[in-house]
């Protein structure tokens, strides 16, 4: 093609609108100054990384030698943004002495212990491809029949073949016979004592519920982890989910909205997160979201969370979360705030300026319409969609009240999509437990779909669990409809 001067100007525009737009970009996500490096290092680009390493490690030198205000979570994420220039350059430069990183390391978060087979960007590992991904579940006596219920679905429903590490906090969180019932499900499923693997005196993980959860992602063996509660349960196998789902390939993490409730605002959370954020530049995903715009409770759902390690800027950005969750700063800061660990994981990466992705999606309902009506359907469990706007998990169990003494199932016959605008609750007095409702778009029918007969058979599974964990005597059978 012939391009003329005219042609050509009409062109000038749009490239020099490209350049802004990527220069914007890179100046957000990478505000600390890392050589961009493909491929083979060359020697120039290890001596430049060697001068923006010594500078880096000087920065933080000074600030650790002051006194740490941990209320200033927006001067952690800037740090944390130094650590994870620091991260790649000696995931990069193996032949970088990394010993002045490391040591930064262990100041910052004075109870990490990697061990030998933990999992860190920066070391060569042995595993092969089909090692590298994993499920991680915390679990301890008071919810193993629930975690029961789940590996039992992913392994004799779903056919998952993920290995499967369990994570706990000591022999008084969960005793070796009750361990040996989970080892015992099937191949690939071993355990994992945190308190092994931290210096529990300033982590806090014993005792810690929520807040192990982060810890137990970096004690991981595995690179790609899925972070799996014991009460969330799948429809669909996510063994493929970190190479499927474009969100998750393109950041490295993948996490799931929660519920749009408006019950309960509580106008100091969304006044925290904005106080913590103040000055800085905000993603675009947080900027629309409804919890900015204090429409929304809760912005996350940390019942399954999927990470990739393998990124250095990810791998920092979950010591920031395991940081927020820690004893001392869950206690004073953190959850004085937010509910639990759940707002930790997003709000770690937006501090810190590494990218992540949110499914679109708030968490819809799964179970069944409530009485009198077509456009409504009930239940204790939230519902959560994969990449393709299907039905991949739920949080709640498969109880029809988690706190049920007779341990009966719930109804499932009906889904919704949950549209951020319509999500009521109401509390079920007989159980102290809540019912969620959800209207606004077209419920859907279980009835002939693949993911009925996923329910049935988790369902099945879950009541043969039963019967094996407490008995026959006094169990009721949940009905599917």
């Amino acid at each position: 093609m012939l391009f003329t001067s005219n042609s050509i100007g009409r062109y000038v525009p749009i490239v020099l609108l490209y350049f802004l737009v990527h220069i914007t970009l890179v100046v957000f996500w990478n505000r600390f100054d890392l050589p961009d490096f493909h491929g083979v290092p060359s020697s120039a680009e290890r001596t430049r990384a060697v001068q923006v390493a010594n500078a880096t490690q000087h920065e933080l030198e000074s600030w650790l030698q002051r006194p740490q205000d941990i209320f200033d979570f927006g001067m952690m994420g800037d740090n944390i943004a130094r650590f994870s220039t620091l991260a790649e350059i000696a995931t990069k430069h193996q032949s970088i002495d990394q010993r002045p990183f490391l040591s930064l390391l262990r100041q910052q978060f004075p109870w990490w212990m990697p061990s030998r087979l933990t999992y860190l960007p920066w070391k060569k590992s042995s595993a092969t491809s089909s090692e590298t991904t994993g499920l991680v579940l915390c679990v301890g006596s008071k919810n193993l029949i629930y975690a029961i219920h789940v590996i039992r679905g992913l392994r004799n429903v779903l056919n998952s073949t993920l290995p499967i590490q369990i994570a706990y906090a000591g022999d008084s969180d969960l005793s070796f016979s009750d361990r040996a019932k989970l080892t015992q499900l099937g191949p690939d499923i071993e355990t994992l004592d945190l308190l092994n693997m931290f210096d529990d005196s300033t982590a806090g993980i014993k005792n810690g519920t929520w807040a192990m959860k982060p810890f137990a992602v970096l004690a991981s063996r595995f690179q790609k982890v899925i972070l799996v509660d014991a009460d969330a349960i799948f429809l669909q196998s996510p063994d493929k989910i970190f190479e499927a789902d474009p969100g998750l390939s393109s950041t490295g993490f993948l996490f799931w909205k929660d519920r749009a409730i408006v019950r309960g605002l509580d106008p100091g959370r969304h006044a925290w997160v904005k106080q913590v954020m103040k000055g800085r530049l905000i993603s675009p995903g947080l900027h629309q979201s409804l919890f900015w715009a204090e429409q929304v409770y809760h912005q996350m759902d940390s019942a399954v969370v999927c990470i990739d390690k393998g990124r250095p800027r990810v791998f920092m950005a979950m010591m920031f979360t395991a940081w927020m969750n820690s004893w001392k700063i869950r206690s004073e800061v953190t959850y004085k705030h937010v509910h639990g660990d759940k707002e930790t994981f997003w709000l770690a990466a937006e501090l810190a300026h590494t990218p992540y992705h949110f499914n679109p999606e708030h968490a819809g309902a799964i179970g069944y319409l409530k009485n009198g009506t077509t456009n409504e359907v009930c239940s204790n469990q939230a519902l959560h969609l994969n990449w393709k706007g299907e039905p991949f998990w739920l949080n709640g169990g498969l109880r029809h009240f988690k706190s049920d003494e007779h341990r009966e199932f719930g109804t499932f016959t009906h889904w919704i999509v949950g549209d951020g605008k319509n999500f009521t609750s109401q509390l079920a007095v007989t159980f102290q437990d809540y019912i969620f409702c959800a209207r606004g778009t077209q419920p859907h029918a279980l009835s002939g779909t693949k993911y009925e007969d996923s329910i049935q058979r988790t369902l099945s599974e879950a009541q043969m669990a039963d019967e094996e964990f407490y008995g026959r005597s006094g169990l009721l059978r949940g009905l599917l409809g």
